[in-house]
């Protein structure tokens, strides 16, 4: 009759590469990066704006498990590893489960971040669109309350949320009443930095126009 080797210590002590199982709550008010042997359950507070969270290093034989909570109900955390690569965002009131394995981090929980965290916006004024935005229908009256200006997210925060291949964000206007050109528009601005082609801006001067942006490279929009 066998005997199963009772003396080997991986039966009793098998090995953990997760960090404590217990959890830290934390205001940020700059990038957060987490610590290797801190705890596996992160709730996070970004007061002041999206901010980024760091996972730690991926260690030999990876098995790492990170429980990632954001409390605020307005602002983003963006998720990327230790050399800098976005891994996924974490929305307003939402939590996501970060595993490592030998090619990398992966998130088991919520496997939908990207499309429920959509949104559509109905503007009635000048508006900075939000990087969580698919749609805006501008509602205005431009010919009698004057011209409005859009900004755009910026590209890169936009493209976080969207990494879908055929993501896009529409702009249209939804009143039909533009008056007369160059004078009654509704302008469309960059973010920061970012072009749109290669300039800086679009336009909409017909009624019921509208215009469609996908992210193509690094802080570049496209038209479609």
């Amino acid at each position: 009759m066998s005997r199963i080797n009772l003396d080997d210590s991986r039966i009793w002590k098998p090995r953990v590469t997760a960090p404590t199982y217990t959890h830290a709550r934390k205001e940020l008010t700059n990038n957060y990066v987490i610590g290797p042997n801190g705890p596996s359950m992160l709730f996070f507070d970004p007061v002041l704006g999206t901010t980024t969270v760091v996972l730690p290093p991926i260690v030999p034989g990876a098995g790492q498990e990170y429980y990632v909570a954001n409390l605020n109900s307005g602002f983003s955390l963006l998720v990327q590893d230790a050399v800098g690569v976005f891994v996924s965002p974490v929305g307003p009131r939402e939590a996501a489960l970060y595993i490592s394995h030998k090619d990398g981090w992966r998130v088991l929980s919520p496997s939908a971040t990207n499309v429920l965290g959509w949104t559509s916006h109905t503007v009635t004024a000048n508006f900075v669109i939000p990087h969580t935005a698919s749609e805006v229908f501008v509602n205005r009256n431009i010919a009698v309350d004057g011209p409005v200006t859009l900004t755009l997210p910026d590209a890169e925060l936009w493209y976080a949320f969207h990494t879908i291949p055929t993501a896009t964000l529409l702009i249209v206007d939804i009143f039909g009443n533009m008056g007369a050109p160059p004078n009654d528009t509704i302008t469309i601005n960059r973010a920061g930095s970012d072009l749109i082609g290669s300039g800086t801006s679009r336009v909409i001067n017909v009624n019921f126009g509208s215009w469609t942006f996908r992210r193509s490279i690094d802080h570049r929009w496209v038209t479609v």
